[in-house]
């Protein structure tokens, strides 16, 4: 008798085991959703402030809050205030920047939308072809080969460089749709590339070393498609992210 009840404890034990593992691998459902609707401009027009507020925006809709943003021409600012930090509450976990939850370069790109014409120029996406940023009052390293273009394929290409402060030299960063328009979130593809390095001297974009651009691993992040159109220097991206883990 006693070896049937420990037979029948043995069994009890590796039911519960199998029914807490298969418990727990249900957790690596999504967990979270965003929709993101972007426009700007990144032509001629982006030279112009005005211009900006009136065809630029950034609607996100989603579990982290919602943000309908775009540039206050007389500020220089998002309006409403604080768009940016509303942000950082999808692109990093718990708002810290070395926890970044999508890729950094499609994280920064989006804020062009609430984006002053200044940003644009440091940048090189108004157009122009070149970024160059002043750091700390004089010249910064000159890039060139920046912007948003489509070939005839219908491939869309973003190529940009990015300092984020007034005395930080830039990094580059490279976003490509498929043929249909189409940018890959989340996917750990190389259509999402970064420098490897920030920029410290004048370069071409096609001479500069990168990698694969992603989340940060071990994280959740954010992972789907959107649909990307580009015509008369106006680019949108719409579409839907899940939080995956």
């Amino acid at each position: 008798m006693n070896k049937i009840i420990l037979i029948m404890l043995i069994i009890s034990v590796l039911v519960f085991s199998c029914t807490k593992t298969d418990t727990s691998s249900n957790n690596e459902a999504a967990t979270g959703t965003m929709n993101i609707d972007f426009k700007t401009v990144f032509d001629e027009n982006a030279n112009d402030d005005n211009k900006l507020m009136e065809s630029s925006y950034l609607k996100v809709t989603g579990t982290y809050g919602n943000i309908d943003a775009k540039v206050d021409a007389e500020t220089g600012a998002s309006t409403p205030k604080g768009a940016t930090k509303s942000w950082d509450a999808y692109r990093y976990e718990n708002n810290q920047f070395a926890n970044n939850k999508i890729e950094r370069g499609f994280g920064f790109f989006v804020l062009y939308a609430v984006a002053p014409a200044k940003t644009f120029g440091f940048d090189g996406m108004n157009g122009s072809g070149i970024s160059q940023k002043t750091l700390d009052g004089t010249n910064g390293p000159k890039v060139t080969g920046t912007g948003v273009t489509k070939d005839e394929t219908g491939i869309i290409t973003i190529r940009y460089a990015h300092a984020g402060g007034p005395t930080v030299y830039p990094w580059v960063y490279e976003l490509k749709s498929d043929t249909n328009g189409i940018f890959k979130i989340g996917y750990g593809l190389d259509n999402n590339k970064m420098s490897t390095s920030q920029i410290s001297n004048d370069t071409d974009f096609s001479d500069i070393q990168m990698i694969t651009d992603k989340a940060k691993d071990g994280i959740d992040y954010w992972q789907g498609d959107l649909q990307g159109t580009f015509e008369n220097g106006v680019l949108t991206l719409k579409g839907t992210l899940k939080e995956v883990k």
